[in-house]
């Protein structure tokens, strides 16, 4: 969990499990080009939060709701020290402005720094000379979250106890798409013999 201190108190974020990751990169759609800019070396430190709450800075002129979504998962991801007993508890109202940012700062960097700066395959896909067909889809694009799953590589709970983050689905997915791109390029080359 990330530390950090707003208005003189001391605040920690913790990861959230991989479904309520996506839901929430959901909501930062309007804000994700400036944050996939971040590198693998954001952390929770007072420049870390600074630079992430100015590429945030746009989520305050999102759709309302959308914007009220990310600072409620921000408020629900953290919790507050307690100097009186040393003891964390959860943020029970709405803060200001100001720590509502430094918050959902902190709840991306700890939840999103790792993926934003992972490394994907890089690779054109083999053209398909096949019948085409139009899939079916989950909403929200959730097939991507439970392609894994259908292939065995995790259990489906898995998404929702926290065991796996965003960062784990998206390396299942990336070697699910270099297997199926090799097997692409193996049937094109037997097909030209």
């Amino acid at each position: 969990m990330a530390e950090f201190q707003v208005a003189g108190h001391v605040y920690r974020a913790r990861k959230i499990c991989v479904i309520d990751q996506w839901r929430l990169l959901q909501r930062l759609k309007p804000v994700l080009p400036a944050l996939y800019g971040m590198d693998s070396g954001m952390r929770v430190s007072g420049a870390g939060i600074a630079d992430i709450t100015k590429n945030l800075a746009p989520l305050l002129r999102a759709d309302d709701a959308d914007m009220k979504a990310v600072f409620h998962d921000a408020v629900a991801a953290c919790e507050r020290l307690n100097i009186e007993d040393d003891s964390w508890q959860s943020v029970d109202a709405m803060p200001p402005l100001g720590t509502l940012m430094a918050m959902t700062s902190a709840v991306v960097s700890e939840n999103f720094g790792v993926f934003f700066a992972m490394e994907r395959p890089d690779f054109k896909p083999t053209s398909y000379d096949g019948p085409r067909y139009d899939p079916v889809s989950m909403p929200n694009g959730e097939n991507w979250l439970w392609r894994p799953v259908l292939r065995g590589m995790c259990k489906a709970e898995s998404l929702l106890d926290g065991t796996l983050h965003i960062e784990h689905i998206a390396k299942f997915n990336d070697a699910i798409d270099c297997e199926e791109e090799n097997q692409a390029r193996m049937r094109k080359a037997i097909e030209k013999k």
